[in-house]
């Protein structure tokens, strides 16, 4: 899954926050330069939360429009990778509430019959992911991410949060407590039992 890169050392990232506050034409080319690095890797933890690429694709975005109006408030009291880490867990979460209110009020508008199967029509478009661009090569590895996708979006929330963190962004379990504001006991109980529960779910997606 997508683990941390070693090619942004943080005295570079540093320079780079510090020349984007500067602004100016250099300060938006040093922008550009931090999405590039990151961009990737809060695409991966927003498509974990969210069970769908193309939904991460719009909170990415969303997460590096709020980085670039509030990149002033970041002190350096973490990685900025770990601040970005945190904005996407909290646009996903937003992002997921104002989905399925918008499906709840169109669901409440159709007759009772047809609910059932909008509602499956609208969890099953939700869970779709990309193929590559070499469909026979990648077919299997494309199922693979979509069952774990559709098993990701099925466990409690806390947890998924958590193993996303954890097994996706590859970050320590200490770096996870910070994002998640949650003391190490509590970080490790979520990703045993997120886990757990992530392989029940798993087991029943792959045997359909």
């Amino acid at each position: 899954m997508g683990g941390r890169s070693a090619n942004a050392p943080p005295e570079d990232v540093r320079s780079l926050v510090e020349a984007c506050l500067a602004g100016g034409v250099a300060g938006e080319g040093a922008f550009t330069r931090l999405v590039t690095l990151f961009r990737d890797r809060v695409v991966s933890v927003a498509a974990g939360m969210l069970g769908d690429l193309d939904q991460a694709e719009d909170v990415a975005q969303e997460v590096f429009l709020k980085v670039h109006a509030n990149l002033g408030q970041f002190r350096f009291e973490s990685r900025l990778e770990s601040w970005l880490y945190r904005i996407a867990i909290r646009v996903s979460v937003d992002h997921t509430r104002r989905f399925w209110r918008r499906r709840r009020v169109g669901l409440e508008r159709l007759p009772e019959a047809q609910r059932e199967s909008a509602l499956a029509g609208a969890i099953a478009q939700e869970g779709r992911g990309h193929l590559g661009s070499n469909p026979e090569t990648n077919a299997l590895r494309a199922e693979q991410a979509r069952a774990v996708r559709q098993a990701l979006r099925e466990i409690p929330s806390a947890f998924r949060a958590a193993v996303v963190l954890k097994d996706m962004a590859d970050l320590p379990y200490e770096e996870v407590g910070r994002i998640l504001g949650c003391p190490l006991g509590t970080v490790e109980s979520r990703i045993h039992r997120g886990r757990q529960a992530l392989r029940k779910k798993l087991e029943k997606v792959l045997q359909t």
